[in-house]
């Protein structure tokens, strides 16, 4: 016997209360017609014996999860935006260096602000990563 959020005992009687899960999230057990989705018994009985990789959640883990999984897509978005503006920057900087060294013959002016662009980009793109 288990004590849950809804201060019921949680068995593993199916009674009125339903029978009990066990949270892979937060390691308390609850009912099963406590939890906005109640599996059938077919499938609970499918879960008892399963292996150990198989979860279940209650209504608040699996409300975190959904929040965790939502947070980490927008996190991969921005991530893939950061890349790109970094290649970007990268390209930029490879052709500065590629016009530098061709101008660098005789002109050192040119150079010198050939140079200097360089490390501008090159600090942008520090800053970025």
């Amino acid at each position: 016997l288990f004590t849950v959020s809804c201060a019921g005992e949680v068995t593993d009687n199916r009674d009125t209360t339903g029978f009990g899960l066990h949270c892979s999230g937060c390691e308390n057990y609850f009912h099963n017609n406590c939890n906005d989705h109640p599996i059938n018994v077919k499938l609970y009985d499918a879960l008892k014996d399963s292996p150990s990789y198989v979860r279940t959640f209650c209504s608040n883990c699996n409300n975190a999860m959904n929040d965790v999984a939502s947070k980490l897509k927008r996190i991969d978005r921005k991530v893939s935006s950061v890349t790109t503006k970094v290649e970007e920057y990268s390209d930029k900087v490879g052709n500065v260096k590629s016009y530098s060294a061709a101008v660098a013959g005789g002109k050192p002016h040119i150079n010198k602000a050939a140079n200097q662009l360089v490390k501008q980009l090159s600090a942008q793109n520090k800053a970025v990563k």
